[in-house]
């Protein structure tokens, strides 16, 4: 059992690393060879949080949500470059359609 701890507090020690030398999620994932979904996982783990420290944590977190912003506005410029609004003969929003 002490074995597995270990191995996972590698996974977790490589999984940090990799994110905070990468821009994003993706960037870690194929630098630590880890899966996305693995290293979000590892950074909301109950024992990331015993081996760093609630400040390293807390940056982590925070890097993930900053990350998650900047895809959102990224995806809505896109989308408003892609699309255009249609509206009804009053005037009132319609929906969109790609132009």
């Amino acid at each position: 059992m002490p074995n597995k701890r270990v191995e996972k507090a590698r996974r977790i020690l490589d999984a940090f690393k990799a994110f905070f030398e990468s821009d994003s999620i993706r960037e870690a994932s194929l630098k630590c060879g880890i899966s996305k979904s693995a290293i979000q996982r590892y950074i909301y783990d109950p024992l990331a949080l015993e081996l760093l420290g609630q400040e390293i944590i807390d940056y982590a977190h925070k890097k993930l949500v900053d990350n998650r912003i900047a895809g959102n506005h990224k995806g809505g410029i896109n989308f408003m470059r892609l699309y255009e609004k249609t509206r009804n003969e009053l005037g009132e929003f319609n929906g969109c359609k790609k132009k």
